[in-house]
């Protein structure tokens, strides 16, 4: 029979594994729009910026950055669980946001940020948003507590270049509450058109159009003007 102790820990595995099923943490990613990978520190903060993605989660609370349930599991807890893998070029994806933002912010050896999704993403439209994440985590006065989503791949040190599946992306759940949508600025006519046919006009607003970028760094300096990167 367990002892007390024992009893305790079983508790404890029993919780976490129910948690991790709720939240669909356990179980299969699916083609369709949805769900967007997080950006966070290593050590748990979330630094509500995520990339939008053609995956969607096992469960609706992944599908928004701000959802109070979402945030019912620690920061750490989500990284400890450690359910994101990286597919066919993300690693790109991830590289090529890294370099860009050390280029823009004319530094080098900045801190990752970690990815937090429940599966595989592939691709490398996900550049921006890393870029972006990179930024924010090193510069936090940037950081004002809206939640930024972005799309859009990289190429030379900081261009942002079109992506594949905009119509899709822009199906996510939560994005009426959203601070910005970044999106390529080569396709930021398709995405207002795209969200005005389907009379998403409040979430069309917030969809700004970027070549490069240092061009969304210049829009989050707009509410942030002091921060260091400003």
């Amino acid at each position: 029979m367990l002892g007390t102790n024992g009893k305790q820990v079983t508790v404890a595995l029993v919780a976490i594994l129910a948690i991790m099923f709720g939240f669909g943490l356990l179980g299969p990613v699916g083609p369709g729009p949805g769900t967007p990978l997080r950006m966070f520190a290593a050590a748990g903060t979330d630094l509500k910026v995520a990339a939008l993605t053609y995956s969607e989660g096992p469960d609706r609370l992944w599908n928004r950055v701000t959802d109070p349930a979402a945030g019912m599991i620690p920061g750490r807890v989500l990284l400890a669980m450690d359910t994101f893998q990286m597919g066919s070029g993300q690693e790109l994806a991830h590289g090529y946001g890294i370099d860009a933002a050390e280029y823009v912010l004319g530094r080098s050896n900045l801190d990752e940020p970690i990815g937090v999704y429940p599966g595989v993403v592939s691709g490398t439209s996900s550049g921006l948003a890393w870029a972006i994440a990179t930024i924010l985590l090193n510069d936090p006065d940037l950081r004002d507590g809206g939640a930024i989503y972005a799309t859009g791949s990289l190429y030379g040190d900081e261009g942002v270049g079109s992506i594949s599946g905009l119509e899709e992306k822009l199906m996510t759940p939560g994005l009426s509450a959203a601070k910005v949508i970044f999106v390529p600025a080569s396709q930021f006519r398709a995405a207002i058109t795209t969200l005005s046919t389907k009379g998403e006009f409040d979430i069309a607003k917030r969809v700004v159009g970027v070549a490069y970028v240092s061009d969304a760094l210049q829009v989050l300096c707009k509410d942030t003007p002091k921060a260091r990167s400003c």
